[in-house]
């Protein structure tokens, strides 16, 4: 029997979910703008995933395809604003350091 976990709380890494609006404010409490979210939808696939996974025992499609026929997965688009003040001119100099991780793109 093919099983898929879709509860949140089954992962015991998941501590708590926050709605979008929640976490927008705190983001931008702290200066971020934000610049878009939603849900993530394939409304042209989730329902081929969610067969193929099922036909080919494709745990991962499966899942995909159900997170977007459920509306589950959702994102936000934050934007930390460029201030030369604080963040510096150099911005080739900040590339290079690497302990910036992902951060800094050019």
């Amino acid at each position: 029997m093919q099983v898929m976990v879709a509860n949140f709380y089954d992962d015991n890494t998941h501590i708590e979910t926050y709605p979008l609006t929640a976490i927008a404010e705190a983001a931008r409490s702290t200066g971020y703008v934000v610049d878009g979210g939603g849900v993530v939808r394939h409304p042209f696939l989730e329902e081929l995933m969610w067969q193929y996974g099922l036909d080919h025992n494709d745990s991962e499609l499966l899942l995909h395809g159900y997170w977007s026929i459920t509306g589950w997965v959702q994102y936000i688009i934050l934007r930390r604003p460029y201030d030369p003040e604080t963040q510096g001119a150099n911005v080739r100099e900040l590339v290079g350091d690497r302990s910036l991780g992902n951060d800094v793109w050019l």
